[in-house]
């Protein structure tokens, strides 16, 4: 079962986040950066694995740490997989930004996808700005964000609408600081939304 998880971590050296801050790594902000050196994967709770560039089909793995494969994909894409857990990310260029990920070699999340082919999917707006994170058993994260906090491009107000097939939102959140986790699973109707992690 694959649980659909919409959580951040804060790391005081880390600098790479996107939509809560420099500091803070996401779900929402995960993604791979392709430069000449290499490609790096910036993952939802921090960790950066660096690899070699990969060939079409054959798959590589990072420099140090976690021996997770990279593959590259022959419509531009990438994709990583754990097989400890058996997930695998995706990264394919949005068609909303029309290429402009692949030419500024940043790709974000587009699908994670377990064993059992069940799938989370990321829906971006031609900016960018994620919009909707959908689960293959049903669920829906509605992804609303307000700029400021500071930093350019850095949400100042992340609101969470969760779904569950076509009924009305059981769930809604505001985040303006703290952590923020929604967590499902496919069998079940429980959602928890918390500020600490704890459910």
């Amino acid at each position: 079962m694959l649980p659909l998880v919409f959580g951040r971590r804060h790391r005081s050296g880390y600098r790479f986040g996107r939509w809560f801050g420099p500091s803070w790594s996401a779900t929402v902000g995960m993604r791979v950066v392709v430069e000449e050196p290499g490609v790096t994967l910036l993952a939802e709770d921090g960790v950066m694995l660096t690899y070699p560039h990969p060939e079409v089909g054959t798959p590589v793995v990072p420099d140090s740490g976690q021996r997770w494969p990279l593959s590259r994909t022959d419509t531009g894409g990438y994709r990583v997989h754990d097989p400890d857990r058996g997930l695998t990310w995706h990264f394919t260029p949005k068609a909303e930004l029309e290429g402009l990920d692949s030419v500024l070699g940043n790709i974000a999340i587009s699908a994670i996808t377990d064993r059992h082919r069940n799938r989370i999917l990321f829906r971006y707006d031609t900016s960018g700005t994620p919009v909707e994170v959908s689960h293959s058993g049903g669920y829906r994260v509605l992804v609303d964000t307000r700029s400021g906090a500071g930093f350019p491009g850095v949400a100042k107000r992340f609101t969470v609408q969760i779904f569950r097939r076509r009924r009305a939102a059981i769930a809604e959140r505001s985040h303006t600081s703290a952590h923020i986790l929604a967590s499902f699973t496919r069998n079940s109707e429980v959602v928890n939304l918390s500020e600490t992690g704890r459910g």
